[in-house]
């Protein structure tokens, strides 16, 4: 048995949730990384990295890794820089998984002032301080390392970590295979948090990032657009003028259209046939 599988074998004991996810994915070997990384279909690493870690990073890096899928990080990327992107997702799991006990590798970045921060957060705030330190002519400083295990904290570098360029957007991608991957990416995450609730691992942080990943909240510029949408008179007619403007002749609004219709089943028993 391989440090991967030990590795595997060992979350199944201690992190039900994060080892459904692990093994409902492909992990292969690629040697043509030099770390580990997914295109939200799989998983690859270098199986000579692996080899190197010691046992508890190796747990780190497979859900490092299979949380980019679970959070859909090469599905929102947007056409926003790739390098400083996936810095920012890696913020995002990072410090969750510090939270869950994982032992963070000594190369990646982690930040307790992200904490409970999307990747999108994480990217515009870290945006806005480039954009300040390069009004300032302020070069960026280097490098500074934390405690092991605890990984490096934001530095301002736009370098990447030890994980660098891991989250890859999927090839040749259609609106149908997007959908196809995301359906399947919220299927595989209400199964492993079903199993996790029903060995009683689904913590408290971790029922609300299973809630926030299938029922993700909508902007309020959406919501409020569906509203005027449904109550707004979309239909304009010149049998009725408009009564707001005297001097023209303009179309009025008028709908015939009816609204919703409701139909109810009576289990009162107090209507009866003739």
């Amino acid at each position: 048995m391989n440090s991967m599988q030990k590795a595997k074998a060992r979350m199944v004991l201690k992190h039900a949730f994060f080892a459904s996810l692990v093994l409902s994915t492909k992990v292969s070997e690629s040697r043509s990384l030099s770390t580990a990384a997914t295109d939200m279909r799989q998983i690859w690493y270098n199986p000579d990295f692996i080899e190197s870690l010691d046992p508890e990073v190796i747990l780190f890096v497979l859900v490092h890794e299979v949380m980019h899928i679970a959070l859909k990080h090469g599905l929102r990327m947007q056409g926003r820089n790739p390098t400083r992107w996936n810095i920012a997702a890696d913020f995002a799991i990072n410090w969750m998984l510090h939270k869950a006990k994982f032992k963070i590798w000594e190369k990646c970045y982690c930040d307790a002032k992200y904490d409970g921060m999307s990747a999108e957060q994480i990217y515009d705030l870290r945006e806005q301080e480039r954009e300040e330190r390069q009004k300032n002519g302020k070069c960026q400083p280097g490098q500074g390392r934390g405690r092991p295990g605890d990984g490096i904290p934001d530095n301002g570098s736009d370098e990447g970590d030890g994980l660098d360029g891991d989250v890859q957007a999927p090839a040749n991608m259609d609106p149908e295979t997007r959908a196809t991957i995301e359906r399947q990416i919220d299927q595989a995450v209400a199964r492993a948090a079903s199993i996790a609730r029903m060995q009683g691992q689904l913590a408290g942080d971790l029922e609300r990032l299973v809630n926030g990943i299938l029922n993700p909240p909508l902007p309020w510029q959406d919501l409020l657009r569906e509203f005027m949408t449904q109550i707004s008179r979309d239909d304009e007619s010149w049998a009725r003028r408009d009564r707001r403007h005297q001097e023209i002749y303009l179309p009025g609004k008028y709908s015939m259209r009816m609204g919703e219709i409701v139909v109810i089943g009576d289990t009162s028993g107090s209507i009866r046939n003739p």
